[in-house]
């Protein structure tokens, strides 16, 4: 059995005890339905709080961990946390507990997070992968997110380029057409955008508009060929109600 604490060992005035009591009712139940004793291991993000540090002692068995007293109700009760297992997190390969110690308290998102030499390690390699397996759904939904936005971002400073490009024309009436074509256009590109989004009504990055689903280089639209997309059409409309077609 093992427990994953964030905030330290408890030794507030309200739970003062420690371990919590509901692992020391789980673990004498277990002893009553199966006669066995458990073998408890504790991660803890944060350094162990002094008050608890204490009681601890080291163990003779593993030189990584410090045991809390848990007769009669647990077999051992083995605590890892940043400062005890300090001594350790050098070593080549890292003993797996200290690997998924190391793993809990940096709580790094992906493998690039870790140190160079945690990274080659297998141990943590391993707990990346088992995240990334749980969680693949939501880390594509995110960088779906994150496509999309860049998309948006890349086109928005394509259209900026070309007004900037068109201010260095000569004719000051042809710099004007240039400039607010460019600008109409960047204008309803977001727009279109936007109105998509809020017609999902919901933050779900699935249900976006990429850019992608236009064309590679958006503006002016005038020079793309036409688009199925209802939204896309309305633009279209617009442009020709404009009379701004090259």
């Amino acid at each position: 059995m093992s427990i994953d604490l964030q905030n330290g060992l408890m030794d507030d005035a309200q739970m003062c005890y420690m371990p919590p009591l509901k692992t020391i009712e789980y673990s004498l139940a277990i002893i009553k339905e199966h006669g066995v004793s458990l073998i408890i291991v504790v991660f803890g993000i944060h350094p162990t709080k002094p008050s608890i540090t204490n009681d601890l002692v080291q163990s003779d068995q593993i030189p990584y961990v410090k045991e809390y007293p848990c007769k009669p109700w647990a077999k051992s009760f083995y605590i890892l946390d940043p400062t005890i297992i300090n001594s350790h997190i050098h070593e080549q390969p890292l003993k797996p507990l200290v690997a998924i110690e190391r793993f809990l308290h940096k709580q790094k998102r992906t493998l690039l997070g870790m140190d160079s030499k945690e990274r080659a390690d297998e141990t943590i390699q391993l707990l990346y992968s088992i995240t990334k397996q749980i969680f693949e759904s939501d880390v594509t939904l995110e960088k779906r997110a994150a496509d999309i936005l860049l998309d948006v971002c890349e086109q928005t400073q394509k259209q900026f380029y070309k007004i900037k490009e068109a201010l260095e024309i000569e004719d000051p009436e042809e710099l004007r057409k240039r400039a607010r074509e460019y600008a109409e256009d960047g204008y309803l590109y977001l727009e279109t955008y936007k109105a998509k989004y809020q017609r999902t009504n919901s933050p779900d990055p699935s249900n976006l508009l990429s850019a992608r689903e236009y064309n590679e280089d958006l503006l002016p639209a005038s020079s793309l060929p036409k688009a199925n997309s209802p939204d896309f059409a309305f633009v279209e409309n617009f442009k020709n109600n404009q009379e701004r077609m090259n």
